[in-house]
């Protein structure tokens, strides 16, 4: 129960520092984006493990990346297909490709974390918007594709950090109480 408490308080605090100084800057309105690194810290616990964590940053960055390639196929083709042939391109064949992307071709590899892809990929769908995306629509409003992956890689870097920072204090304080 002490434990958990700690723990609590830990991941407050750390979060209150982050948020108060990234809060100030013009992407703070994006630092939702660092929660969903977080999951992963309280799913897997991977917080200190360099590898995991690089894996989920790159496997994220593909999600954005492929987010691009969804966005290109609704701004550009939208007009050409019927809602149903859209959807069935990018609901259906993107995401298999995706899906046998992460866990065949690049299984055990930087880019295999799926739901790290997953969550790039949605990232990308809520900073531009849909149906029409690229129109201002989205959270970003006219910000560039590439400053729009900048803030998403930089909030989701950020987000890991913020896991590492929380998994390191908080086994330090343990430490010094299990001493004490």
């Amino acid at each position: 129960m002490k434990s958990n408490f700690l723990l609590c308080l830990v991941i407050a605090l750390i979060n209150l520092s982050g948020t108060l100084l990234i809060g100030k800057l013009e992407i703070g309105q994006f630092i939702w984006i660092s929660f969903l690194a977080l999951q992963f810290y309280f799913m897997g616990n991977i917080a200190m493990r360099k590898k995991e964590c690089l894996q989920m940053f790159v496997s994220f960055t593909m999600g954005l990346v492929w987010g691009q390639l969804s966005n290109f196929i609704w701004h550009y083709f939208s007009d050409l297909f019927s809602f149903l042939s859209i959807n069935f391109i990018d609901g259906g064949l993107l995401i298999f490709l995706l899906c046998i992307g992460a866990v065949i071709v690049f299984d055990n590899k930087l880019p295999g974390c799926l739901p790290a892809t997953f969550t790039g990929l949605t990232v990308t769908i809520l900073l531009w918007g849909r149906p029409a995306p690229f129109i201002g629509q989205g959270l970003l409003g006219d910000k560039t594709i590439t400053v729009g992956i900048l803030i998403a890689c930089a909030m989701y870097a950020y987000g890991l950090t913020m896991a590492f920072m929380m998994d390191l204090v908080y086994i330090k304080i343990t430490d010094k109480l299990k001493d004490n």
